[in-house]
């Protein structure tokens, strides 16, 4: 069954990291989305959904009565037997009551950005929400009957340690996280401004793949750890390389054979090759299965991964190579 995405741009203020399409925040911005989401939604065939995925952006940032307006115009036109419902929250954009409207309205899990639960940095990243509002979010999200929580944290802060990060892995008490290296982008507040470490970020990447281990959490993705059955439903599609909707500006899908964004921008008439399935497939911890081993056996010998038959398994050094060995594999 399809998945079903759909970006909100919207931000109170965009981070000095993030290159992904924003908009700032506004009444009148907010109306002209909804209106060219319905649209959107119109251009489609009566599609069925299991996954639902609202990321951004800060989707919380949107009024209930606006989700309404959407979630309203998703039902009439599509079928939504959602298994899986996610928004993306930060924790400064809501409270208890928000939180609980999102569980009536239908989502079932939350995707908080929490990128560390140490002060010095949260600053060091921009982010406008304190450890504590993370912590209280997480908290109020429990209580308004969340019973799956993921949560955002980054790798590779400039001044980050193993035990900053240990306390912040420690502290969050929820089904899955993930865990993302920091890069520096182009175009970014960050490009020429910050320095990120390559080694720390190796070692603190190998560290916290450790921590979240020993928590009881289980990789199942370069960047993605859950509790046993806690992966994310919606994303193991894209890995899969399955297909899904995009709605919103700069959302991209594939569906019906094609790649594209804007519904009308072919990026790839011919997705889903062997290439793309395999460069997808080994980002998961389950592997790929290959015809050709010829050029899998020199990373097995140096550590980098795993062969079990024809499959093969990236192990946690081999991740931070990935880009290397996909290449050299597909």
């Amino acid at each position: 069954m399809l998945g079903l995405y759909i970006h909100v741009p919207f931000c109170a203020t965009k981070c000095p990291y993030c290159d992904f399409y924003s908009l700032p925040y506004s009444t009148a911005a907010v109306s002209a989305f909804i209106e060219d989401i319905k649209k959107e939604i119109l251009t489609y065939p009566k599609l069925e959904f299991d996954t639902l995925y609202f990321g951004g952006g800060t989707p919380s940032l949107l009024p209930l009565s606006a989700l309404e307006d959407i979630f309203s115009a998703l039902d009439k036109h599509f079928s939504l037997n959602l298994t899986e419902a996610t928004i993306e929250v930060n924790p400064n954009t809501v409270n208890l009551q928000k939180l609980s409207a999102f569980k009536s309205l239908g989502f079932n899990r939350l995707s908080v950005g929490v990128q560390s639960l140490n002060e010095n940095e949260l600053n060091t990243l921009g982010r406008k929400h304190t450890p504590q509002q993370a912590l209280d979010c997480i908290e109020n999200a429990k209580k308004a009957k969340f019973e799956n929580i993921s949560a955002d944290i980054m790798l590779g802060i400039p001044n980050q340690t193993t035990e900053t990060l240990s306390d912040t892995i420690s502290k969050l008490n929820v089904q899955h996280i993930s865990a993302y290296i920091l890069k520096v982008e182009e175009n970014t507040p960050f490009y020429g401004n910050i320095t990120v470490d390559d080694d720390l970020s190796a070692d603190l990447y190998l560290f916290a793949i450790e921590k979240l281990h020993a928590q009881g959490y289980m990789q199942y993705e370069i960047s993605n750890f859950s509790k046993n059955g806690f992966e994310s439903k919606h994303n193991l599609k894209y890995w899969h390389c399955e297909e899904y909707i995009g709605l919103g500006k700069s959302a991209h899908s594939f569906y019906n054979g094609k790649r594209y964004y804007n519904r009308n921008i072919i990026t790839e008439e011919n997705p889903g090759t062997f290439e793309e399935r395999a460069m997808l497939g080994l980002r998961l911890t389950e592997g790929f299965e290959f015809e050709n081993l010829s050029n899998a056996f020199k990373y097995q010998n140096n550590g980098f991964l795993e062969i079990k038959g024809n499959r093969v398994t990236l192990n946690p050094k081999g991740f931070l190579i990935s880009n290397v060995i996909i290449n050299d594999l597909v």
